[in-house]
């Protein structure tokens, strides 16, 4: 659909441009909520332009993994229920394998800069999400 307002992606730079102008101006608890606000809406900036993408990957190995179909959510939550009952211990380090991916693609949104190189490659993908 046709918009004639900015697009999100403009929206929320505009928002981070104004926190960013104002930030050094605030004290205390003020200031921290704009650091805050400016950390949030670089994460959700990360999710909208990388966030699908990674949970289509997390979904493909999970699927092939667990052999079965459903939501990311779903099949997330059956894996750390098997675990849990110890269904894998017999395959401890594709779990492991599986798991860790699962959180170097949680921080490739949260925090890309505090990944190094190679755990940007296990998550699937050389390009950093920005």
């Amino acid at each position: 659909m046709s918009r004639n307002w900015p697009a999100v992606d403009e929206i929320m730079t505009t928002v981070d441009e104004f926190l960013g102008a104002i930030v050094n101006r605030l004290d205390g608890r003020d200031r921290y909520d704009a650091l805050c606000a400016r950390y949030l809406l670089d994460v959700a900036r990360r999710e909208l332009s990388g966030g699908a993408e990674i949970d289509a990957r997390e979904l493909n190995m999970l699927e092939g993994f667990l052999e079965e179909s459903g939501s990311l959510k779903e099949l997330q939550t059956r894996l750390g229920q098997s675990i849990r009952a110890g269904a894998y211990d017999e395959k401890w380090q594709e779990v492991f394998d599986l798991v860790l991916t699962h959180v170097i693609n949680n921080v490739m949104v949260s925090r890309p800069d505090k990944l190094e190189s190679q755990h940007r490659s296990i998550a699937g993908s050389t390009k950093e999400i920005n």
